[in-house]
């Protein structure tokens, strides 16, 4: 049996890692290219931004993009109040977050502006009516009293109105309702 000579298993070794050194820098050398052209790159568009010729463009965009979306939000509200001429809002601003979120996501603002008047509706609790004061000054006649009320009704009430009897009993009815 002959075991191979020391010269060649160093050779292999030597080539071996030759081949990886130079993938390890072509590597590193296309890694340094990107950095560099980045930088370059961003360094240029500091160059270019810091020029009053750009600036000036930048600024003149800015207004370009402030005036369509004044338009825009302007002809959006104009059809709103012509499909409802009673809103007191004065912009679309005053429509609030949830309309403009709609719209920002490409809702036709008459839709926007009526899911949102649903929802307020949906959320408002109407008052209960009002039922009056236990002792009617007035003269006008009630016709519901609560528990409470009935509770600090006296005979002399009853005997006062004659009909306040009549209207306890519808009104013990509804309570059970």
């Amino acid at each position: 049996m002959e075991y191979p000579k020391v010269g060649k298993i160093d050779d292999t070794y030597e080539v071996e890692n030759a081949e990886k050194t130079q993938e390890t820098a072509k590597a590193d050398e296309t890694e340094y290219a990107n950095d560099y052209e980045a930088a370059n790159e961003e360094r240029f568009i500091q160059f270019l931004q810091n020029l009053p010729e750009v600036q000036e463009l930048i600024r003149g965009y800015c207004k370009y993009e402030r005036e369509v979306a004044d338009n825009m939000m302007r002809e959006d509200f104009e059809k709103i109040k012509e499909a409802y001429p009673e809103v007191k809002a004065t912009c679309v601003a005053d429509l609030g977050e949830e309309y403009c979120k709609l719209v920002a996501m490409q809702y036709d603002p008459v839709v926007a502006y009526e899911a949102v008047r649903a929802k307020a509706l949906r959320e408002t609790k109407n008052p209960p009516p009002y039922i009056g004061a236990v002792n009617n000054t007035d003269g006008e006649e009630k016709d519901y009293y609560s528990p409470e009320e009935v509770d600090k009704l006296t005979r002399e009430d009853f005997r006062k109105n004659p009909r306040l009897l009549d209207v306890v009993q519808r009104s013990m009815r509804k309570w059970a309702e």
